[in-house]
């Protein structure tokens, strides 16, 4: 019996060292997924000039009231979707970022023409493995919720990621979502009843409009390419630097 007891206590120590290996290894792979799923998050943010509704009108080539379907994979403005190798964090330009385009079902055209009942709406901003760019003008068009949209083909630095594309005239300037019998600026404060605003559309389009319910001022068009953060030196944190990630 003496004999075996070392055998026995030998044994316990070996099992013990193993669950304790074991749960270290385990532990480690959790800390090393966090912090792999935790995503560097960039903010992309500009100030831009308002544009009132007889700007959108006259400056949109396609004005449509529809649908979201549905929304495509968020995807780098890459030709393959993917970040390019680096052995640095990417630098977020107007060449490279991330956007999470949407599906938009035509019911009704107003002005111009889509040359399609079905367009992709480009949008900037989303997730993409461990980072995030955070597009703060950008609209958040919802699946199954009814838009009326003012657009402009894309002829930005991403045209070539899906041609054919639209742009929301005015980032979120031009986005106003349906619901109850009214049309409301989607990240503004601009509000009608549906049926004034299509008429008001209307009589703006065949010259019939006497007055304008809104200021007269001249705004800035304004497009992605100047609206995405530019590298710069300054020591202080700015809109273009790396946000790191929050400790939970």
């Amino acid at each position: 019996m003496k004999k075996k007891l070392p055998a026995v206590i030998l044994a316990v120590v070996l099992i013990i060292s193993v669950l304790s290996f074991l749960s270290i290894t385990q532990n480690i792979s959790l800390f090393k997924n966090s912090e792999e799923e935790t995503p560097f998050t960039y903010r992309m943010s500009s100030a831009i000039i308002k544009m009132n509704v007889d700007y959108l009108i006259n400056h949109a080539d396609l004005i449509v009231i529809g649908k979201i379907t549905n929304a495509y994979p968020n995807q780098w403005s890459t030709s393959n979707g993917k970040l390019p190798s680096m052995t640095n964090r990417p630098t977020l330009s107007a060449h490279l970022t991330i956007i999470s385009d949407k599906n938009f079902q035509i019911d009704q055209i107003i002005k111009g023409d889509s040359g399609n009942t079905s367009i992709r709406i480009r949008i900037y901003g989303g997730t993409v493995g461990n980072y995030r760019v955070i597009a703060e003008l950008e609209p958040t068009l919802m699946i199954g919720e009814e838009y009326l949209l003012f657009l402009k083909p894309n002829t930005g630095s991403t045209k070539d990621i899906f041609p054919g594309n639209f742009q929301i005239l005015g980032v979120s300037q031009g986005a106003y979502l349906i619901k109850d019998g009214k049309a409301k600026q989607v990240n503004g404060t601009d509000e009608w009843a549906l049926n004034d605003l299509m008429v008001y559309i209307q009589k703006s389009l065949s010259g019939s409009l006497t007055n304008s319910p809104s200021p007269t001022s001249t705004p800035m068009e304004t497009t992605i390419d100047t609206l995405l953060p530019t590298i710069t030196s300054t020591p202080e944190p700015t809109l273009t630097e790396l946000i790191p990630p929050t400790p939970e």
